[in-house]
């Protein structure tokens, strides 16, 4: 692919980039600025030349991209954007604010869809789909048909009588609380997935592959803060944390440099939960990680087992741990 990319002030309307506010010198390392019809030159190409290794033979993809690829994601982001602008741009138009409305705690990443008491979704889900404002003009819905939405979970407010479940969500379980007529979430692990429960994922890598061991400790920190924004309760924080503390020793990593990385959070963040002290969710990490000691952890020993990996036994007479650590 050529990196010879014509100048920018070609283009008609385009931006002077000798202007005050472009200091950035166009086409360096920083930044790199194509007109309309480079760029869709560049995507034309990128759309139709995917190739992969397939059995011992070289095959051409004449249909779609694959998700793993830098520029995937965005224009995913930027295709289902698009779409979703013009619909809401449509709403707003046609003073459709009772509709519009529901719309509101909708969200997307890349291509999953998260709504929220929106029951008219499946009626505007597809651009066949066409509804008679009240204004009297006619909208479309969001996506092209050509484009499938699946509907693989849903929660049902209990005033309905019918039966509720929990959404996995990326990496969140997210499910009604009956008590306190709230949505709450907690960690979900891909693991516990029934269609890929045959799949044996690696979630961390070995203390001896070619990661630096300064960058893979501090998994143990950024885990304990990706945890800390998804579990909705400090009970299931605290054992997500034993958890992860027992996979990575598990992969070979010093079990007392990992405790001193998520002391350092619980100490940079004194107090996690309101309703609760950073030794008591501590406490609880400890004993998430001793019972997994003690009977193992089963998402962990069927990926081992089929992975044909060792059984890291763990003794817990060995471990020392700080009856009062500086978490508070």
């Amino acid at each position: 692919m050529s990196n010879n990319f014509s100048d920018i002030s070609d283009a008609p309307g385009s931006i002077d980039p000798t202007a005050a506010d472009f200091n950035v010198k166009r086409n360096s390392k920083e930044i790199l600025v194509l007109s309309a019809d480079e760029f869709l030159a560049e995507l034309d190409f990128y759309l139709t030349h995917t190739y992969m290794w397939f059995n011992g033979r070289i095959v051409h993809q004449v249909d779609g991209i694959p998700m793993g690829t830098e520029f995937s994601v965005f224009l995913a982001q930027w295709m289902l954007a698009y779409y979703e602008f013009i619909f809401i741009n449509e709403l707003v138009f046609n003073k459709a604010w009772n509709l519009l409305a529901q719309f509101q705690y909708n969200s997307r990443y890349i291509d999953d869809v998260f709504a929220i008491d929106c029951p008219d979704l499946h009626k505007f889900a597809y651009h066949s789909q066409t509804t008679v404002l009240s204004s009297g003009n006619t909208i479309r819905g969001l996506y092209p048909d050509s484009l499938t939405l699946n509907k693989e979970h849903s929660i049902t407010h209990p005033r309905t009588g019918l039966p509720t479940e929990e959404i996995p969500m990326l990496d969140m379980a997210i499910r009604y609380n009956f008590e306190t007529d709230h949505l709450e979430s907690h960690l979900y692990d891909k693991r516990q997935s029934q269609k890929l429960s045959l799949t044996p994922i690696t979630k961390y890598s070995l203390a001896d592959s070619m990661m630096s061991a300064q960058m893979s400790l501090n998994i143990m920190y950024s885990q304990c803060f990706r945890y800390y924004g998804v579990n909705h309760r400090w009970e299931s924080f605290a054992r997500s944390c034993g958890s992860v503390l027992y996979e990575m020793h598990q992969a070979g990593y010093s079990f007392n440099k990992l405790l001193a990385r998520m002391c350092r959070f619980f100490r940079r963040y004194p107090r996690l939960y309101a309703d609760v002290h950073n030794i008591e969710v501590y406490q609880l990490a400890r004993v998430t990680f001793e019972q997994y000691c003690l009977h193992g952890s089963p998402l962990l020993d069927q990926r081992n087992a089929r992975c044909g990996f060792p059984q890291r036994v763990t003794a817990l007479s060995v471990i020392k741990w700080p009856n009062v650590p500086k978490v508070d």
